[in-house]
């Protein structure tokens, strides 16, 4: 499971990624905090961190 969350977001606080990771139970959480980002997540810099959360979870699933 991977979270990313902008911290500037005003709809959803980042703190509900952190308590909701916090509660699941595989060791397989990976919580990425983008500390100028929004809700939306949209600028290029945001989309090369999502995309390299999408590449480690694929890397993954080869393994697994």
């Amino acid at each position: 499971v991977h979270f990313i969350h902008g911290m500037q977001d005003e709809d959803v606080s980042y703190q509900y990624s952190l308590a909701t990771a916090e509660k699941i139970t595989s060791k397989q959480v990976v919580t990425k905090l983008i500390k100028d980002g929004d809700h939306k997540l949209v600028r290029e810099s945001d989309i090369n961190i999502i995309t390299n959360s999408l590449e480690e979870i694929l890397a993954l699933s080869d393994v697994v």
